[in-house]
């Protein structure tokens, strides 16, 4: 979740220093971590391709099935040919649910490596996403689910903290007794 969030980060921050562009997602911003830009008349031809606040977005090529959710205070962008999106009911499915489902749910990686095309790399389209078949629990679990979640990624990146502040004090003090 971390990584995702740090992925956004840099692109709104991308997306607002270049000022007039308009953000561009793909696969490689949940890879890596950063977007492109695209010209705001482009948008007219592509405009299509608009992920939305609360869509869900899975990679297509490669390494399939990675996702996340457009957070609500990401600026207009797109999405690319290697990204599938998907806009859930809310009312049926919680956003962070789906996910998260789609990440480690056994049911759908195990769908999703079944179904895989590609001779040289990892493919999905539209269709195969949406004939998965997994059991989605009733809307109020699911969002019980999200708040445990998202605890875990806080305490996650609180234990990371002291690990690193840890290894900070380690490395100085073998640096001051056998430097």
């Amino acid at each position: 979740m971390a990584f995702f969030n740090s992925a956004i980060e840099v692109l709104q921050t991308l997306v607002v220093a270049l000022g007039a562009g308009l953000g561009v997602w793909g696969a490689i911003n949940l890879m890596e971590g950063y977007g492109n830009d695209n010209p705001g008349a482009k948008y007219q031809e592509l405009k299509r391709y608009t992920v939305y606040p609360g869509d869900v977005i899975i990679t297509i090529m490669g390494t399939v099935g990675r996702s996340a959710v457009i957070p609500a205070d990401m600026p207009k962008a797109i999405n690319t040919k290697h990204l599938a999106c998907i806009t859930p009911n809310a009312k049926m499915v919680n956003a962070q649910f789906l996910s998260c489902a789609f990440q480690v749910h056994p049911d759908i990686r195990a769908q999703l490596q079944k179904q895989c095309k590609g001779a040289i790399m990892d493919g999905l389209n539209l269709t195969i996403i949406k004939g998965l078949s997994f059991h989605i629990p009733p809307i109020n679990l699911q969002d019980r689910f999200v708040g445990f979640y998202e605890q875990v990624d806080k305490s996650k990146a609180a234990v990371q903290k002291a690990l690193d502040e840890t290894q900070l004090l380690f490395d100085s003090l073998m640096q001051k007794y056998f430097g």
